[in-house]
């Protein structure tokens, strides 16, 4: 018996666990097929007057569908109420399977148990529901069409008619007098600013773009004004009152949009002027500490004040790019595709055209803080000798000994070797002078004549002395250089003439000939100028003085 129990409850637990099974796949089937098979209301087709709606037909009959009896019927009422002769007065009469709507002797509209049945109540109570909805449709129809209140109407239009013209020329009279008012107190203002900002802006460009400013605002104005009078005209009238409410719906839906979508980004907004408020605060704090540091009333250890400009450059980017990249995913339509489309076209644009731009604005950052060179130092750039004018990220700027302006990128003058003349020049620049002197002349009075040219040079320090140095031994004559050191500020182009003449001098005054360049046979007299043709014509005459100093020193050294 116990072995017979313990076989029953095994078969009880087959069957539950059977049943259970069935029912985890059936339900959702069970789910998917009820709604189908629960009953829905008919699709009902509009019976309209005047564009009101007075009930909805879901019942065909026979081969008479729906759609087709509330054409039908519509049809029926608008001949009704057209026709005044016809009397309004709509009556319901039992009919073997219908009750017959009529209104006079024009039947309306027949109600069959089927239109009772799937507007869910009686046949009577259906038919006495569509009877007065007739009844009021037809009443209000003939009352609006009355020539008592077509007359009114074309009254009200006249009305708006003229309200609208009179309001077009106001705003046209309104816009013109607001641009003249505005135009001559911006003139006042403009009057008592500075120089600077009256030789950019012209009264006369004030007077235009105002004028242009208020012609929109009064077109803008204009298409306003004139389409509150036309949706009030056709609104008037009830054949065109549908398409007043059309065009109304068609304004108002992009308008409330835009209302929506505002006033949803209004914290966004709000974070975003925030931000730009404060990057703006910081950005001038910035501007005002670099232009202290770069006037040297703020002085940081290992800071150059000449690195101020860029690094308040650099700064100020990084401030404003740091700002935008936080303030990206709450602008506004920041998350649409167009504005996606638009972000990457912009950096696709920059990457393929910024490549000589990226590496110029690097190059001129690594001068800046390599400090290379100064505006208005001298340098030697290349082939390119001339003062610094002015430096940017892009480009250098350099005027050479012949007034030209030369722009150099900054990738260049990176790749090649700068020579800083000026900087050399503080420290005390060393110019030279080379001559080529016959072996028959002693090397000692080469360097006592080399020695009296330095010394006759302006522009040479005292300290440390100039001193000569013995280059070469060549094939037929020796190369001697001489070297100066030049005073802080001298001119390097102006000392090396004084310093080249004053050699010149030298030799022609001892009887040396400078063997530069070299000669292949020993000419029969020997190349120098004696004193007395030193100033044969055309030489200056300004030259007298030196002739006179020459003179003395001649006389004082015999």
């Amino acid at each position: 018996m116990g072995s017979g129990s313990k076989l029953s409850r095994r078969a009880q637990l087959r069957m539950y666990g059977l049943r259970l099974l069935s029912a985890f796949f059936l339900l959702p089937l069970l789910a998917a097929v009820s709604p189908a098979q629960s009953p829905t209301q008919p699709v009902g087709y509009p019976v309209q007057l005047n564009g009101q709606t007075m009930f909805h037909v879901r019942w065909g009959v026979a081969s008479y569908t729906a759609q087709e009896r509330a054409a039908t019927i519509t049809r029926r009422l608008l001949k009704v109420a057209q026709d005044p002769t016809i009397a309004i007065n709509v009556e319901s009469a039992p009919q073997p399977g219908s009750i017959v709507l009529s209104t006079g002797d024009v039947a309306l509209a027949g109600v069959y148990p089927g239109d009772a049945q799937a507007e869910n109540t009686t046949q009577d109570v259906l038919a006495a529901r569509w009877a007065a909805a007739m009844q009021q449709g037809l009443i209000q129809y003939r009352h609006q069409y009355s020539w008592r209140h077509i007359l009114l109407r074309t009254a009200v239009t006249l009305v708006i008619v003229v309200v609208c013209v009179w309001l077009l020329l106001l705003v046209r009279r309104s816009t013109y007098k607001l641009a003249n008012l505005v135009s001559r107190w911006l003139g006042r203002r403009l009057q008592a600013s500075n120089e600077k900002l009256r030789s950019i802006i012209t009264p006369s460009h004030i007077n235009g773009y105002v004028l242009r400013i208020f012609l929109l605002i009064r077109i803008l104005l204009w298409i306003v004004v004139l389409y509150i009078a036309v949706q009030l005209t056709l609104a008037i009238f009830p054949a065109t009152r549908g398409l007043s409410q059309q065009w109304l719906a068609a304004v108002q839906r992009p308008i409330q949009n835009f209302g929506a979508t505002l006033w949803n980004s209004v914290p966004s907004l709000t974070f975003v002027i925030l931000l730009a408020y404060a990057t703006w605060l910081v950005v001038k704090f910035v501007r005002f500490f670099f232009s202290r540091v770069g006037s040297g009333s703020i002085i940081l250890d290992g800071f150059d004040p000449a690195w101020a400009p860029t690094t308040r450059r650099l700064v100020t980017f990084g401030l404003i790019v740091l700002a935008v990249l936080v303030a990206y995913p709450y602008i506004p339509g920041s998350r649409s595709e167009a504005f996606k489309g638009i972000s990457i076209f912009l950096g696709v644009l920059f990457s393929l055209g910024s490549t000589g731009l990226v590496a110029n604005v690097l190059s001129g950052i690594m001068l800046t803080y390599m400090g290379a060179f100064r505006v208005g130092d001298l340098v030697q750039i290349g082939e390119t000798r001339g003062w610094i004018v002015s430096t940017t990220l892009l480009t250098t700027r350099v005027r050479t000994r012949k007034n030209e302006l030369v722009s150099i990128p900054n990738s260049i003058i990176l790749a090649d070797k700068v020579v800083n003349l000026t900087a050399q020049v503080a420290e005390g620049l060393l110019i030279t002078s080379t001559v080529g002197i016959g072996y028959e002349t002693p090397w000692r009075q080469v360097e006592g004549m080399l020695l009296l040219a330095a010394s006759r040079t302006a522009d040479a320090s005292k300290e440390p002395a100039p001193f000569v140095l013995v280059r070469s031994l060549n094939t037929f004559d020796v190369t001697y250089d001489v070297y100066i050191h030049l005073a802080p500020g001298a001119s390097v182009f102006q000392a090396s003439n004084d310093l080249n003449r004053n050699v010149l001098d030298a030799f022609n005054e001892f009887g040396v000939q400078i063997m530069t360049p070299a000669y292949v046979a020993d000419p029969a007299t020997d190349k120098i100028v004696p004193r007395d043709k030193w100033y044969t014509s055309p030489a200056s005459s300004g030259d007298a003085a030196a002739r006179a100093q020459l003179d003395r020193q001649q006389k004082s050294g015999s």
